[in-house]
């Protein structure tokens, strides 16, 4: 197997012209050194973005990919003992750099599974929606973090409660009943009520955001006013007016 670090030596560590990690095996041929570079900082902005947006965005499959194989890849060969031209100083090294790319994975899935716990009734209300957005993972964890609140909720409350109060319009995620026919049975006051249940995020929510590209003139929702998005500068907005384009990275919150 041929490896970038063959050739190294410690003058390469201290230029700083090393590669972070080592090769990465997403398919039967290792990406090279530049798109394991580009991983590293889309997981990171992707990071960064989640941690200011009010919605869950959707989950960068190809970042976390290349970076998990390098990880494993690397930590295979630490615990084999490193090769034998691997001095004590270069492997603590390549261990460090596991170590920073493990913590920028779960530093990102973090931020997803608190969304989902946080919004868990609105993305099982949306689960088209949902699927295009969570991993399979995440959707998988979704369904069974919804089923054990729901579940408990009835154990502990609903069911010591008179059979009228018992309704919950969130009960459509866990029942086979159709949403139509619950409705039937519910006056206007239990609908508004479980329309707030499910509710989302608000895209009101004021953001600092950073332009990747120009952009031009977009129009603000509901302010009727439009602001020019120039490459470099960074703008206060609401977060639902550049919420596409935060998807699309030609924008980024900080």
């Amino acid at each position: 197997m041929n490896d970038e670090f063959d050739d190294l030596d410690l003058d390469d560590f201290e230029t700083g012209t090393a590669p972070r990690i080592s090769s990465v095996r997403t398919s039967s041929i290792a990406p090279s050194a530049q798109q394991r570079k580009d991983a590293v900082d889309n997981l990171t902005r992707a990071w960064r973005n989640e941690k200011v947006s009010p919605e869950i965005l959707p989950f960068e499959l190809s970042a976390v990919s290349v970076l998990e194989s390098a990880v494993r890849e690397r930590t295979e060969q630490l615990q084999r003992g490193g090769k034998a031209d691997w001095t004590l100083q270069m492997q603590s090294w390549y261990q460090q750099d596991c170590d920073r790319i493990k913590f920028l994975l779960n530093s990102y899935r973090r931020s997803r599974i608190f969304k989902i716990q946080k919004w868990f009734l609105h993305l099982a209300a949306n689960k088209d929606a949902a699927k295009a957005t969570l991993s399979k993972g995440e959707f998988e964890f979704l369904e069974k973090y919804r089923n054990l609140r729901l579940g408990h909720l009835h154990a502990t409350v609903l069911s010591h409660l008179p059979s009228r109060y018992r309704t919950l319009g969130s009960d459509s995620l866990v029942s086979s009943s159709s949403s139509s026919a619950k409705a039937a049975g519910q006056d206007q006051e239990d609908q508004n009520a479980d329309k707030l249940l499910a509710q989302g995020p608000s895209r009101h929510k004021f953001v600092i955001i950073r332009v990747i590209e120009d952009i031009g003139m977009i129009l603000l929702k509901g302010m009727d006013e439009e602001v020019s998005l120039q490459k470099g500068f960074s703008y206060i907005i609401t977060y639902g007016a550049i919420a596409e384009l935060v998807k699309e990275k030609r924008v980024e919150l900080i």
